[in-house]
């Protein structure tokens, strides 16, 4: 399983980097995640330790992504990381300024296979049987 999960260093995307992790590993994938977050520090340091100690391959991709060159730089990144097209990429909400007229918040929203995705999407965990 790969995957880009941007706003991961806290909160709900670090919650959806490690079920993410736990539910593949559970199904015997390989787990290559590449992390988005905008600065480095110690939540993220602590998030990509965890990770490995599940058995994740995970590394950090910085930048922020309300700056229009970012996001594709941060795809080509995690594909490199993971060897090839990502196919999903994660967004624990949208990155618009919280006052601008195109203002969305597309967070919860499962999406199809697509690189880039959209903001807001992230894939469904693994089913089980």
């Amino acid at each position: 399983m790969r995957a880009l999960i941007t706003g991961a260093s806290r909160g709900i995307g670090a919650a959806i980097a490690l079920q993410l992790t736990r539910d593949a590993r559970a199904a015997g994938q390989t787990v290559r995640l590449a992390i988005g977050a905008t600065h480095p520090g110690e939540h993220l340091a602590n998030l990509l330790s965890e990770l490995k100690s599940l058995g994740a391959d995970a590394v950090a991709v910085l930048g922020d992504l309300s700056d229009p060159a970012v996001p594709a730089r941060l795809v080509s990144e995690a594909e490199e990381f993971c060897g090839g097209s990502t196919p999903w990429s994660a967004t624990p909400a949208s990155s618009a300024p919280a006052h601008s007229p195109s203002s969305t918040s597309t967070a919860g929203t499962a999406c199809s296979s697509s690189t880039p995705a959209p903001p807001g999407c992230w894939p469904r965990p693994p089913t089980r049987h």
